[in-house]
């Protein structure tokens, strides 16, 4: 016999060039990489696209500022159902404009 199809030879039918192994391989700690990051990098990309802007609350009685986390104390602001009274005085400051350069 000289040549021609021998029964077993060559790569199994279905299995993939170890090249291809490889890239996978490294795809897959790339993908993982970025999962562990992926809440981050949206964070930062909504900051971009929507520019940071904080809520103060200065107390008159005692002269202190306040920085407000509370998003239902800001939306009220925000949709003008809060104001200021004697005792607290509220501003709002926009740090960073939006950015069309976000990607979402």
């Amino acid at each position: 016999m000289h040549g021609g199809k021998r029964i077993g030879a060559g790569r199994k039918k279905g299995s993939e060039n170890v090249a291809t192994l490889e890239r996978k391989k490294v795809f897959e700690k790339y993908q993982q990489r970025i999962l562990r990051v992926a809440d981050h990098i949206f964070e930062i990309e909504l900051k971009l696209a929507f520019g940071e802007s904080y809520l103060f609350r200065i107390d008159k009685k005692k002269k202190i500022v306040k920085r407000i986390d509370d998003e239902e104390i800001i939306r009220a602001y925000l949709e003008w159902d809060l104001e200021n009274d004697e005792q607290f005085e509220y501003h709002f400051f926009v740090v960073k404009e939006p950015s069309s350069k976000a990607c979402l």
